[in-house]
């Protein structure tokens, strides 16, 4: 998953560089009660990943991180990937 980012951003045009709250999703997620999903293809490789941060006080969630492998786009993952509960 870590070297899925980078390559997803320099897809887009984008500098590829790696997000901080990426190497640790313990700590920067499910640590402080959010979520992190990644998306695994047969093969067991990462084809994508979501990661969302609660907003305290309400019902509502800030999506943080939301990425599918440019190969694996148009096949539902990242939909299958948002209709998890929250």
């Amino acid at each position: 998953m870590i070297f899925m980012v980078p390559e997803a951003k320099d897809t887009l045009g984008r500098v590829p560089r790696l997000n901080e709250d990426l190497p640790d999703d313990q700590k920067n997620y499910l640590d402080s009660g959010d979520m992190f999903w990644l998306a695994i293809d047969e093969q067991d490789r990462v084809v994508g990943c979501v990661g969302y941060n609660s907003i305290p006080g309400t019902t509502e969630a800030k999506l943080h991180r939301l990425y599918v492998k440019d190969a694996q786009k148009r096949r539902g993952i990242a939909s299958s990937m948002m209709k998890k509960e929250l």
